[in-house]
C-alpha cells in the first residue's frame, strides 16, 4: 500500500514543476527531453497536471514527491553499522596478520633443512586443499569438507583413508602432504598447524572485511535513494537502459490531453536510440507481455522479487525468450527501445513505471536518477549478496 507522508516523511513542498529538469546523461546531436516531449510544453502553457481524469485519481504533487525521513534515518543507520563492523574487521585483521608474523619469525631458530621441512608441508597444504576443491567439484563435498579441516595425529589419520576413498585421482598431492607431515618433529608440527590456522583466519578476515565493504556500499546507495525522494528502495537496483540516455522528471505531466486517453503521466520517459537494449532493473519474473497496444505499444511487465513491478513501453521488439512466465536476472535484456505506441513519431524512449503491489505507480524518477549515478560509476551494483560464511 501507499505510504501515508503525515505519518512518515519529512515536511514537502506543496507542489511541484512538470517541466524537464536539466537532462541526465547525453545524446550528442539529440534533443532534450524537454524538446522532444509536446507535453512538457502543454504543461508550461498553463495545463493544469493536477487535476483528475476518468481513470485516475487527482494527482497529489506533494505526496509524489514527499520525502520519508523515517526510511532515511533508518538506513543512515545502516550505514554506521556497516562503518563499525568494517573498523572492527580492521582491527581484528591487523591483530590476525601480527600474530602470523610471530610464528614466521619463530622459524628463524630452526635449522635451514628443518624450516625447509615446514615451508614444503605449507605448500603441500595448499596443493591438499586445492585436490579438496576438485573433490567437491565432483560431488565429494561431505568428505572434502572434513579433510581440509583435519588437524592433529587422529584426523591426520582418518584423513588418510578418506583421502584414499574419495580423492582416488589425486594420489600425488596426498602422498606428498603425508610424507611432509611424517618428516617433521612434534613440535615442528604443531608450529607448521599454528601457521595454517593463521593464515586461514586472516583470509577469513578479509573475506568478512569485503563483505562489510559490499554492505556499506549498498547501505550508501540506500540513503541516496532516501534522500533524492524515492518512495521505495531496491537492493541492487539497476538503471533499465543499457546506453547513453537523457531523462527528466515528467511524473504527473499531462498526457494526450483532449482525447479520451489524456491522463497524467505515471512514469519516467528515457530517451534514447533507436534499439538500445533495456535491461532487467532487479531479478523477477515476466508477469505479462503485449504487442500492439493504444498506449503502451509493444510493452512489458516484470515482477520484481522486491514486491514490485516494473513497466516497460514503446518496444521495438523483445528479447529472445521473453515469454510470460520466464524468470529473469538484474541485467538480463529483455527487449529494446523504440516508439511503438502512442509515442510513434517522437524520440525513442522507454516509458518506465515501478508500481507497488496495490498497483499504485510511485515517480521512479529519484530511483533512476541515484541508480543512473551509481551505473556509470560503478558499473551495476548486482543483487544483495548473501549473508556471508559463518555469519
Amino acid at each position: 500500500m501507499p505510504r501515508d507522508p503525515a505519518v512518515t516523511t519529512d515536511p514537502a513542498p506543496s507542489s511541484t514543476s512538470t517541466s524537464a529538469p536539466e537532462p541526465v546523461g547525453g545524446l550528442d546531436g539529440d534533443v532534450t527531453a524537454a524538446e522532444a516531449d509536446p507535453d512538457f510544453q502543454a504543461a508550461e502553457a498553463g495545463i493544469d497536471p493536477t487535476g483528475s481524469y476518468a481513470n485516475q485519481p487527482a494527482f497529489d504533487a506533494a505526496a509524489a514527491n514527499a520525502v520519508f525521513g523515517a526510511d532515511l534515518a533508518r538506513a543512515e543507520q545502516r550505514v554506521r553499522t556497516a562503518e563499525s563492523a568494517i573498523t572492527r574487521a580492521e582491527r581484528d585483521i591487523a591483530a590476525a596478520e601480527a600474530h602470523l608474523s610471530g610464528l614466521d619469525a619463530s622459524l628463524a631458530p630452526l635449522r635451514a633443512d628443518q624450516q625447509d621441512a615446514v615451508l614444503a608441508e605449507l605448500v603441500a597444504h595448499d596443493e591438499f586443499a586445492d585436490a579438496a576443491v576438485d573433490a567437491y567439484i565432483r560431488g565429494n563435498d561431505a568428505d572434502a569438507s572434513l579433510l581440509v579441516s583435519s588437524q592433529g595425529a587422529t584426523d591426520h589419520a582418518v584423513g588418510q583413508v578418506l583421502l584414499r576413498s574419495a580423492l582416488v585421482r589425486d594420489d600425488a598431492a596426498i602422498d606428498a602432504y603425508i610424507a611432509q607431515r611424517d618428516d617433521l618433529e612434534v613440535e615442528l608440527g604443531r608450529v607448521t598447524d599454528e601457521l595454517i590456522g593463521a593464515r586461514q583466519d586472516v583470509e577469513r578476515l578479509r573475506s568478512g572485511l569485503g563483505w562489510q565493504q559490499v554492505e556499506r556500499l549498498l547501505a550508501e546507495n540506500e540513503v541516496q535513494m532516501w534522500s533524492a525522494g524515492a518512495h521505495i528502495f531496491i537492493s541492487g537496483y539497476r538503471f533499465p537502459v543499457d546506453g547513453p540516455v537523457e531523462f527528466g522528471d515528467s511524473f504527473g505531466a499531462p498526457r494526450m490531453v483532449g482525447t479520451e486517453y489524456e491522463h497524467w503521466h505515471e512514469g519516467t520517459d528515457i530517451f534514447a536510440p533507436h534499439g538500445t537494449p533495456l535491461v532487467a532493473a532487479e531479478d523477477g519474473v515476466i508477469a505479462k507481455v503485449s504487442t500492439g497496444g493504444v498506449l503502451g505499444g509493444n510493452s512489458l511487465r516484470v515482477a520484481g522479487t522486491s514486491g514490485y513491478t516494473h513497466y516497460y513501453a514503446h518496444l521495438s521488439g523483445f528479447a529472445d525468450g521473453i515469454v510470460l512466465g520466464r524468470p529473469v536476472r538484474v541485467c538480463d535484456v529483455l527487449g529494446f527501445g523504440a516508439d511503438t505506441g502512442n509515442a510513434l513519431g517522437t524520440s525513442p524512449h522507454l516509458h518506465y513505471e515501478i508500481q507497488l503491489p496495490d498497483g499504485t505507480s510511485v515517480n521512479p524518477f529519484p530511483v533512476l536518477s541515484v541508480a543512473y549515478e551509481w551505473w556509470t560509476r560503478l558499473g551495476p551494483l548486482g543483487v544483495e549478496p548473501a549473508p556471508a560464511p559463518g555469519g
